[in-house]
């Protein structure tokens, strides 16, 4: 996965992500979601940690994006059903249940003899749905906080290369996509 890495990085330059996203030839598709969204994962964590503090119970008693769209957290052990739950405790919950999931050997192996589980880009679109959300809430909901810990750029990079990825491989459903539309169709005039 370090060398998938490498050739992503090595690839990056301004904000085109066309080459970064492409999966390198003779490498597995499932070594190239495994090696994405452990990246995707890493970049979010530190990109909305200084902006995360303001998400508040009181100020985000429920996670959405804007008053259109609502996310339900679920997980099958705690959260059996969907659950509205703040949206600092949604976004909690969803680092947990990556951090559990990558630390799973039976769905992230970090043997190369190991085979990824049959269901692991069913696995891949739950967490990229779920890491969506995220940049859905804090561009409704928190876009004035990134501004001010300064991180505007850095996170709108981070979304346009997240979103360039799921994009080329239909990662997130088109009505997931949906309260970001203008948020992405104003990167693409620029």
């Amino acid at each position: 996965m370090y060398c998938l890495l490498q050739h992503k990085r090595a690839t990056l330059n301004a904000g085109d992500f066309t080459e970064s996203i492409k999966k390198p030839q003779d490498t597995d598709i499932n070594d190239w979601f495994a090696a994405n969204i452990v990246d995707f994962y890493n970049e979010m964590q530190i990109v909305v940690e200084d902006v995360i503090k303001h998400c508040t119970e009181e100020k985000c008693p429920k996670m959405s994006a804007g008053p259109k769209y609502q996310y339900l957290w679920k997980d099958n052990e705690r959260y059996k059903t969907p659950t509205l739950v703040p949206a600092h405790l949604y976004i909690e919950l969803l680092f947990n249940w990556i951090d559990e999931l990558l630390d799973d050997q039976s769905v992230f192996p970090s043997d190369s003899l190991v085979p990824f589980p049959k269901n692991f880009k069913d696995i891949i679109k739950q967490i990229s749905k779920r890491l969506f959300r995220v940049y859905a809430h804090i561009y409704y909901h928190h876009l004035e906080d990134v501004r001010n810990a300064g991180v505007e750029p850095h996170f709108n990079t981070a979304f346009r290369h997240f979103y360039a990825f799921i994009s080329e491989f239909k990662l997130v459903p088109p009505q997931e996509i949906e309260p970001l539309n203008q948020v992405i169709q104003s990167f693409s005039n620029e």
